[in-house]
Order: structure tokens, then sequence, then C-alpha cells
């Protein structure tokens, strides 16, 4: 009965965020960014989710079979280095510093558990958590890397596989103002990239684990470049 509940969690999981996600459109930094250096930036990570095997298409009883087919690359999947991904935060904290900024790196337990905003938020324009509470603390602004997906996603009709696994990795990156809740920058990288074949080499999928792997790293590097570009661009 547990490993059904343990299954369940990623097959509910889509069909929830299939049902309520709210989309989210990118948010432009401001180059007069970096000519503002008062005040604190403060750079957190959300905790990481565990590396996955998820699954679009069917019901939720041919996801839990399909989650029960692929238990063995779940498994290897499970036991896979995250590092990459934890040091997105790490990377851009840095860059800051490097160009001037006061940094305060924060541990999870220092911006959650978050409240959400008592006044209705436009998702492209304000925050959804309410993060004044680090006020104490002289934090102005809030540099947040929200990790939402690590593994792989696989299409099916029914109990059938409509093609192979791809690796996937979903991040996202905001800036937001402590005192207004207003989004800053915010970017997402919805990322895929496909498995060499052959895939299915249990029990160590060296060529999955290998594609999850530079997905990782491909897309945590897009997602840092995408928030230093303007000033990059920008002569000095």
């Amino acid at each position: 009965m547990k490993n059904f509940y343990h299954l369940m969690i990623p097959v509910l999981l889509l069909l929830v965020q299939g049902c309520a996600s709210v989309v989210q459109k990118p948010v432009t930094l401001d180059t007069g960014f970096w000519q503002d250096r008062k005040g604190v930036i403060g750079v957190a990570l959300d905790p990481l989710p565990s590396p996955d095997t998820y699954f679009t298409g069917g019901a939720v009883l041919d996801g839990v079979i399909n989650a029960t087919r692929a238990q063995p690359l779940t498994e290897r999947l499970r036991s896979i280095d995250t590092k990459r991904a934890a040091m997105i935060a790490e990377n851009m904290a840095k860059q800051l510093k490097a160009r001037g900024f006061t940094v305060t790196q924060l541990a999870e337990s220092g911006i959650l558990p978050a409240s959400e905003w008592q006044t209705p938020a436009t998702p492209d324009v304000n925050a959804t958590r309410d993060f004044r509470a680090l006020k104490a603390a002289g934090i102005a602004r809030l540099l947040v890397i929200t990790v939402e997906r690590i593994g792989t996603e696989r299409d099916y009709r029914g109990v059938t596989p409509l093609g192979p696994p791809k690796a996937v990795f979903k991040v996202k990156g905001e800036l937001i103002d402590i005192d207004s809740g207003k989004v800053l920058w915010m970017q997402r990288e919805d990322a895929s990239m496909p498995i060499a074949e052959p895939w299915d080499q249990a029990p160590d999928f060296p060529n999955v684990v290998n594609a999850v792997g530079r997905n990782v790293e491909e897309a945590s590097m897009r997602l840092e470049r995408s928030f230093f570009g303007a000033q990059n661009s920008t002569a000095r």
C-alpha cells in the first residue's frame, strides 16, 4: 500500500497542475537595477524535489500502472546527484557579489514557511508569497530559485507509450521587492532533452542519467545568463 501511494504522487501532481496552473509571463529585469546597489539582496533556494518519472496522457489508473512499470527507472533517478540544480542560487549570489551588491544567502528555513499575500495579486506583477518578514534582517530584495521538476517525462495513450522518455528540468527564478511584493524579474526554464538509445538499460540506466544531467546543466546556465544578460549587454 505504501508503494501504491508513492507511485500515485507524481501522477496526481500532473493532473492537478494541468487543471490549476496559472501561466506566469516572464518579467525582464530593468537595466536600472544594476545601478541600484542599496540594500541587501537575499538569495534563496526552495527545497529541491526528488528526481522522478512523470507521465502525460491517460486516466489516473493508467498512470498508476505506468508508474509501476517504470519503478526501476524511478528508483535509479532518485539516487542521482542534483548538485548542479542546487548550485544555481549559489552561482547567482557569487555573481551579484562580484558586481558590488551586498548579498545574504538564506537557508531554506530562512524563507519558509512564507505566507500568501492577503490582498489579491496578479502573478505577472506580484509574488504569490509574502516575504515581508525578511525586512527585519535588512533584506530589501529577494532572489528565489524554485526547481519544479527533475527527471524524465513520457507520453502515453492509456498504458501504451507513444515514444521513449525524455529528460526534463523545470526551474523558475524570481527577483522580488520585499516591501511591495512586486516581481522585478522572472524567468522560467522548461527544458527537455532526448535520451540516446538504448535508454532502457536497467538497473543503472546510464544514457538516461547522462541526459538528465546534461539537461539540468544547460538549463541552469541559461537561467543564470538570463538574469545577468541585461547587465552584460550594457556598456560599463
